[in-house]
Order: C-alpha cells, then sequence, then structure tokens
C-alpha cells in the first residue's frame, strides 16, 4: 500500500502537467491577438522615406536625411527628384560635398534626366571654391550657363574672389564675360571684377599692370563716384587683401598710385579707401600721415559717413567712429555722428559711455532724434535704472523707418 502511495504521488503530478500542456491555454487568443496586431504595422513605402527625408531637410539635419536616403536604397525604394535636391541643397549648404556627390550619383542612377538646381549648383559653386576646387567651380560655372541656369550673386563672387586669390586673371576675365552675357540681372558690381582683377595680377607678380588697370579706371572717370552708392567704385577690398598678406612691395605701388590720383587728378577714392583701411587696421598714425598728404580725403564726407553707417552695425566699434572724428572733426554734422556713436554703445550695452554721450548732446545743444532716445533708454531700463525722460512710445522699426523717410525727403 505504501509503495502506490509513493508511485502516485511521484507520477500523477506529472501526467497532470503533461495534460494540461495539452488542454488549450486561456492564454492562447491574448497571443493571437498579438500577433495580429504586429502583422498589421503598415510597411514603410518610397512615399514615406521620401517625406521623412524632405522633413529632416527642413530641420536643417541632412546627414540623419542622408542615412534615411541609404536605407531606401538598401530597399531599392526610388525617391522623387524633389527630395535628392533637397538633400543635396541641404548637405552643400553644410559643406559636405562628398555626400552631396553621392546623393547627385543615386538621383542620376534612379532619373536619368536628373540635374542639379540653380540653387544646388550655386551652392556646389561655393563649396567648390571653399574647398580651394576653384577650377572645378569655375567649370560648374560654365555647366550651368549652358542649360540656361543663373547662378546665384554669392556664388559668382566667391567664384572671381577665388580666381583673383590664385592669381588667375584670365579666369577672372572669363567669368566676367560669361556674366555680362546674362545682362544686369545679377545685379553685380563691376568692382568685383575690377579688384579681383587687380588681385590676380598683383598675386602672379605683376603689380605694374595692376596698377594700370586701376588708375586706368579713375582717371577715365569711370571711378567717380555715382548715383549707385559709395561702394560703387571702392577698391578697399583691394587694400585690404594686400595689407593681409602683408605684400608691402605691392602696398607702397598702390599707395603711391592712390597719393597721385589725389594730388593730380582730384581722385580721392582709393586715397579714401587706404585711410579708413589704416583706420580699421588701428593703423592710426599711417591714417595721418596719408590725411596730411592728401587733404582732400577731409571732405569726402559721403564715403566717411557712409564708412560710419556700416560700422555701427556691429559691436565694438564705437572707438573707430571717435578715432575719425578725432582725426577729422567735421567729417559729419553733430546729429548724425552721436547718433552713430549712440547705436555703438547701445549695441555694446555700454550705459556709462551712452550716458557721457547724451549729455555731451545735451551740452552742445544737438537734438536727440526719437530713435536716439529710444535707445537710450533701453540701456537704462536693461541696467535697471529709471529712465530720466520721457521714452518715445513707438518701436524702434517705427522710428528707424521714419528717419530713413526723413532721409529721402532731404536727398
Amino acid at each position: 500500500m505504501a509503495c502506490l502511495k509513493a508511485y502516485l504521488c511521484v507520477y500523477l503530478p506529472r501526467c497532470g502537467y503533461d495534460e494540461a500542456a495539452a488542454v488549450p491555454q486561456k492564454d492562447a487568443p491574448e497571443y493571437k491577438g498579438r500577433t495580429q496586431a504586429r502583422s498589421s504595422v503598415p510597411v514603410e513605402t518610397p512615399g514615406d522615406y521620401q517625406q521623412r527625408v524632405l522633413t529632416l531637410c527642413k530641420k536643417n539635419q541632412p546627414k540623419e536625411a542622408y542615412i534615411v536616403l541609404k536605407e531606401a536604397e538598401k530597399r531599392n525604394f526610388s525617391l522623387g527628384p524633389a527630395s535628392y535636391n533637397s538633400l543635396i541643397k541641404a548637405l552643400l549648404a553644410e559643406g559636405h560635398m562628398k555626400d552631396a556627390m553621392m546623393v547627385r550619383d543615386i538621383a542620376i542612377s534612379r532619373i536619368g534626366s536628373f540635374q542639379f538646381s540653380e540653387t544646388a549648383n550655386s551652392l556646389l559653386i561655393i563649396t567648390q571654391v571653399k574647398g580651394g576646387q576653384v577650377k572645378d567651380a569655375q567649370a560648374t560655372l560654365t555647366e550651368m550657363l549652358q542649360v540656361d541656369q543663373v547662378p546665384s550673386q554669392l556664388a559668382v563672387t566667391r567664384l572671381v574672389q577665388g580666381l583673383g586669390s590664385l592669381g588667375d586673371a584670365k579666369g577672372v576675365e572669363e567669368v566676367e564675360s560669361a556674366i555680362k552675357a546674362l545682362g544686369s540681372s545679377l545685379n553685380l558690381s563691376r568692382m568685383l571684377f575690377v579688384n579681383n582683377l587687380a588681385l590676380a595680377q598683383i598675386k602672379s607678380g605683376d603689380i605694374e599692370a595692376a596698377v594700370e588697370g586701376l588708375e586706368a579706371l579713375y582717371t577715365s572717370g569711370s571711378g567717380e563716384p555715382s548715383e549707385e552708392g559709395p561702394q560703387i567704385t571702392s577698391m578697399s577690398y583691394v587694400f585690404r587683401k594686400v595689407k593681409s598678406e602683408n605684400n608691402e612691395h605691392a602696398l607702397d605701388k598702390l599707395s603711391a598710385m592712390a597719393e597721385r590720383l589725389a594730388n593730380h587728378f582730384a581722385c580721392y577714392r582709393p586715397a579714401t579707401d587706404l585711410f579708413l583701411e589704416y583706420l580699421d587696421l588701428g593703423h592710426i598714425e599711417e591714417a595721418k600721415f596719408l590725411l596730411q598728404r592728401c587733404a582732400g580725403v577731409a571732405e569726402q564726407k559721403k564715403v566717411l559717413v557712409s564708412y560710419i553707417t556700416r560700422l555701427a552695425k556691429r559691436p565694438g566699434q564705437a572707438k573707430k567712429i571717435k578715432t575719425l572724428h578725432e582725426l577729422i572733426p567735421d567729417f559729419a554734422e553733430k546729429d548724425v555722428y552721436y547718433p552713430y556713436l549712440m547705436k555703438c554703445y547701445g549695441q555694446d550695452k555700454d550705459l556709462p559711455s551712452a550716458k557721457a554721450v547724451y549729455q555731451q548732446m545735451q551740452e552742445e545743444g544737438v537734438s536727440a532724434d526719437e530713435l536716439t532716445l529710444k535707445r537710450l533708454a533701453a540701456l537704462y531700463k536693461n541696467a535697471g535704472e529709471a529712465v530720466p525722460f520721457q521714452e518715445p512710445p513707438e518701436s524702434f522699426s517705427f522710428y528707424g523707418n521714419k528717419l530713413r523717410q526723413k532721409s529721402k525727403e532731404q536727398s
């Protein structure tokens, strides 16, 4: 009897488990449901990949978009031309030229007629120049023009500057000729080509040709100020590049030319450009010496005011404006000089200096315009101080537009 009980205790539970395993479990329907849910997940289509690429490009995430494109390629999915072009532009905008070219090859393999858009080609030119592939960039421009595409202003500017830095005078002339054939649609300054041709000649050792070309421009009257603005005939770029490369021999030749034009032809633009370049670099003694030799520079008020207008758009420029005023006290009327100085202090968040300017204006009887008062009030409030005058109630843009309108009416 004892043996029978032992048998039942040992073997019956095992039989029970085996039987239980053979009977359908209550959990089975739930498991089946999970299987059905998993199989109902939508399968991604080419359209899904295309949307993901476009979305990532709009979010300025081209590398992530490129990964999505490669996933689509693994699944043998072809995307639309807009997706390829958007990704190419986004990659080029961040300087990823190698990846952009890979996308182009993929696009061509999928769409035989695929070609870069105008924007993509313009970005390609900029990226090629930045990467030192200037001649490739010129070839890209040629290909664009052959298919009636118009490059961006920035692309042409970067290309011409790149050719100038290489010393490729012929390349500069070729690009100028090609762009002239497009008409005036790009609105490029002629000085872009003049200055970079001169730089190319200097770079290749032909300084005399550079000087002769620039001198001919100014003595012919073509270099005189025009209605197009004070920057139209500026050769500041040439002086800046020559100075940055420490080419003293070229600078001496160009300085002599500038003085000759000022003192013999009453053409002051080159000398004024050189004067402002010295000022910009903090070479005050050189600026003073040039002013002594070419006194007419002090009379170029339109160019000088244009200079401080540009300075006042950037922080940290107040010292240069004050130095210019010290060298040429009457280069601008006080109601022009002080507001620009105040704008600089506003950029620098310099309340003590702004207070000093305002006090000086009051002592000299110079009325502060509403925009100047608005800027000063903002400095007071940012510093947690009470504004000691009635703050103009309108916005900065309102008073800025008001001053621009007033300037137009007076000119």
